[in-house]
């Protein structure tokens, strides 16, 4: 294996730091868009490394190279900045020094045979608004052991800098998926891949959590924070299942909430 070489930049206005400028502003406006995306902390990136997304660069303060450029892959570009020089690219106070490039990956419908094949649920997410829902949705779902995550075109891009951070980088564990036409992706998942919808919502057609018995194959319809799920997902659904609660309290934020679902339908899973 040939040793990662690395690029000593001493000039803010190299050409080859532009997906790392000013992420501050960038992230106030949208994010960066586009086919890359930014991770930034050493465990984040590690876990990109490790990752099957592809790496565009790798950015390091001098003071972190010792310390990481060993767990940067031969393929990647590693520019290494000045320490007093990185705050001023990015556009905030950034101690952790290390930061990675990767490019958005989506995957397409073929790989769900192979992907999520066995036992399995996926979450899908046909419209939530915030990046630290969906980031800190991301992070539960890979923690309870989801195979995927479907995002509507409504729903904010999972790729944002903040979700990626929000997620702790587990974002990248999970086959992701955008589909043009959300409902008819759910559909071939149910009909060609035997997966249930179950929709997590309270409405007069709700069952109670603690009481449903899930098989192994599912996918959990979560909805947009203030909107819930639209009805054509709850009429799409195959069950509808509500967590119980206090009286006097009808919801949960969504993130709390999937946190929850997700826990029960694992814990209970029947084949």
């Amino acid at each position: 294996m040939q040793p990662t070489i690395l690029h000593s930049i001493d000039r803010l206005d190299d050409p080859r730091l532009d997906p790392y400028r000013g992420l501050k502003a960038k992230s106030l406006a949208g994010d960066t868009g586009g086919g890359l995306f930014v991770a930034e902390g050493r465990l984040i990136v590690r876990r990109l490394l490790a990752s099957r997304l592809k790496v565009h660069s790798v950015l390091l303060a001098e003071s972190r190279v010792q310390a990481f450029s060993g767990h940067v892959p031969d393929l990647a570009d590693v520019f290494v900045v000045p320490d007093a020089l990185v705050s001023q690219l990015v556009g905030f106070q950034f101690h952790s020094g290390v930061m990675a490039c990767g490019e958005r990956q989506w995957d397409r419908e073929s790989v769900v045979g192979t992907w999520l094949g066995g036992s399995s649920f996926v979450i899908c997410c046909p419209d939530v608004a915030l990046a630290e829902n969906l980031g800190s949705i991301a992070r539960l779902a890979a923690a309870f052991g989801a195979k995927g995550l479907v995002v509507g075109p409504r729903s904010i891009d999972p790729f944002t800098r903040r979700c990626v951070r929000v997620s702790m980088g587990q974002l990248f564990r999970l086959a992701l998926f955008r589909p043009d036409d959300l409902a008819g992706f759910l559909e071939r998942l149910r009909t060609e891949h035997g997966f249930r919808l179950v929709a997590a919502e309270r409405t007069a057609r709700s069952v109670s959590l603690a009481s449903y018995r899930p098989s192994s194959r599912i996918v959990l319809l979560l909805g947009n924070e203030g909107r819930g799920l639209e009805p054509c997902w709850l009429d799409m659904a195959d069950e509808v299942v509500q967590i119980d609660l206090a009286d006097g309290v009808d919801s949960l934020n969504v993130a709390v909430a999937a946190g929850i679902v997700m826990y029960e339908l694992t814990k209970r899973t029947v084949g």
